[in-house]
């Protein structure tokens, strides 16, 4: 698990997505199935750009969002976990 917080996650460029207020639904072109994003999870697919490394997402939701490191550590990889199974992001 170490290794990925130096990975810097990519948002794959066939997703297309919008954030309505503060959450977002992507959308996956090869099966059209929907995803919807709660607020941290909006956060989250904002800062992969590439460039940001997921240690650093991590520091940054830890900034903005007033929970535990340790919790926001595990549902970050988590949910970068299931964004890569279902080909919405590159590492």
């Amino acid at each position: 698990m170490k290794t990925l917080f130096q990975h810097c996650p990519k948002r794959s460029e066939n997703v297309a997505w919008r954030t309505i207020v503060d959450k977002a639904l992507l959308v996956n072109p090869k099966d059209s199935f929907i995803y919807p994003l709660n607020t941290v999870a909006t956060r989250i697919w904002e800062l992969m750009d590439g460039k940001t490394s997921t240690g650093d997402i991590i520091k940054r939701l830890c900034e903005e969002f007033e929970q535990e490191e340790d919790a926001i550590q595990e549902d970050t990889m988590e949910f970068l976990e299931e964004l890569k199974k279902a080909n919405l992001i590159e590492f």
